[in-house]
């Protein structure tokens, strides 16, 4: 993924709303539907998987405890530029937020937060198939164990270790 890669699919709603929606399913499968996945964390999201080395760095990762403390343990530049991405990219994320409930992947709902929930179960079967480019699975695989980093490590944390803010 080059940087003009990055910025194309950074500006692809579609494929950040995917991006959400497969973090979205791990979380609520990990939490067993007890939780959405929070608004700022779904912020979050396209900055960490849009970036390269960060979405390499999380696509092979076994989903087990501690994964995401281990990732910014061996990994530490991965969170510089990370809150300039977030800021750069919040108006698209936003987009591609109404898109997916616009579209019904995912609701919105305001508990004591704005949390997003899963419409489905799991990404469309073509996000499987072997003509999506490798870039796309990266993406995939990195915004899923993106879910199962923010179901088991507290948003505060995972901000704080990113010195990720609005």
């Amino acid at each position: 993924m080059d940087a003009l890669f990055e910025q194309h699919v950074a500006q692809n709603p579609g494929l950040t709303a995917f991006a959400i929606l497969q973090a979205a399913i791990r979380l609520t499968e990990e939490s067993k539907n007890e939780r959405g996945l929070d608004l700022f964390a779904a912020l979050l999201i396209p900055p960490l998987v849009f970036h390269r080395k960060t979405a390499l760095a999380l696509e092979g990762r076994q989903m087990t405890d501690g994964l995401f403390l281990r990732m910014i343990a061996e990994e530490r530049e991965l969170a510089a530029g990370l809150n300039e991405r977030l800021i750069d990219l919040t108006p698209r994320t936003f987009r591609a937020i109404h898109l997916g409930c616009s579209t019904k992947l995912f609701r919105l709902v305001k508990t004591d937060k704005l949390e997003i929930f899963p419409l489905l179960r799991s990404l469309p079967g073509i996000l499987h198939s072997n003509q999506v480019p490798q870039s796309v699975t990266t993406i995939l695989a990195a915004a899923k164990r993106l879910g199962y980093c923010f179901a088991t490590t507290e948003l505060p944390t995972v901000t704080t270790l990113l010195r990720a803010r609005l």
